[in-house]
């Protein structure tokens, strides 16, 4: 498996076309982390994908389409050729760093630094799960063209740790924070976003590009539903990225400012037939689905 990741990296580079900046730090790999210990709660229904950096570019399709360079700096992940003209059309069965067939999907979030030295991230662990959703059997496939968003660009205090939390991730069990550790002694920083998996039914986008989602929280029993208003309930989309930091982590920013404005975006622009087989198979099914 770690030939395969290694081999993605190398592609991405060479697709990239050029050698990073001189304020960038290249991306690294962390095999020890690949499998499944992050599923810390919810169902057994799971799939996931393993995904390497792909391009990093001041552009964001679902806030400003087509407006090259209107957004901050983003680090893209999964679909190599989204930019700021993507179409759905465009996007679907194109070369993915991700290493799941028809995992041609798009992820992306502010890119890092620390002291002002730009960071590539490690692989990026993805995962689409059952969630504890009260109603495993009646999750439907995430739509094709659906656009969701998890995380607030604008916010000025630590977010709901539910939605995302930073860590410094080891081999061990990994202390969840709203904010970023002090330091994580040679361990890599790593950053967790849960994004909403409740859909009106309707929509695939929003003016306010969120109030389409929403996110089914645990009740008393522990189980979760989705609220009438969003009432249909989609596989759990999760994921996990790192970077290598040594020394303190104070200097930490992202590109949409302190650590506190972190978010990503997700456009399902996965081979559809696949995303449908899959959640039926493995989320709906409640069986733990391996990469290869």
């Amino acid at each position: 498996m770690l030939e395969r990741v290694l081999a993605l990296t190398m592609l991405a580079g060479t697709l990239a076309g050029a050698s990073p900046a001189a304020a960038d730090v290249a991306p690294e790999v962390f095999p020890e982390h690949e499998g499944t210990t992050e599923v810390t709660d919810g169902g057994a229904g799971l799939f996931q994908s393993a995904c390497t950096f792909s391009h990093r570019a001041t552009d964001d399709p679902i806030v400003f389409p087509n407006q090259p360079g209107m957004a901050h700096s983003h680090d893209f992940i999964g679909n190599r050729r989204t930019d700021a003209h993507s179409t759905y059309d465009g996007m679907v069965g194109n070369p993915s760093t991700c290493d799941r067939f028809g995992a041609t999907a798009a992820y992306w979030f502010p890119t890092l630094s620390n002291d002002g030295v730009r960071i590539k991230p490690g692989v990026t662990l993805v995962y689409y799960r059952t969630g504890a959703l009260r109603d495993q059997e009646g999750i439907k496939p995430i739509p094709a063209d659906l656009k969701i968003i998890a995380g607030s660009a604008s916010s000025t205090g630590p977010q709901d740790m539910r939605i995302l939390n930073w860590a410094c991730s080891g081999p061990g069990p990994e202390r969840d924070l709203d904010h970023v550790p002090a330091s994580c002694s040679g361990e890599p920083l790593r950053l967790h976003f849960s994004f909403p998996n409740c859909w009106d039914g309707k929509r695939l986008d929003s003016r306010d590009h969120q109030s389409h989602m929403a996110y089914a929280w645990a009740g008393d029993d522990d189980r979760r539903e989705c609220p009438r208003s969003h009432p249909v309930a989609l596989p759990t989309l999760e994921f996990s990225t790192r970077w290598r930091i040594d020394g303190p982590l104070d200097g930490v920013r992202l590109a949409s400012g302190s650590p506190n404005t972190a978010h990503a975006d997700f456009w399902n622009t996965w081979v559809q037939s696949e995303m449908e087989r899959l959640t039926a198979e493995c989320i709906v099914a409640g069986r733990v689905c391996s990469r290869n």
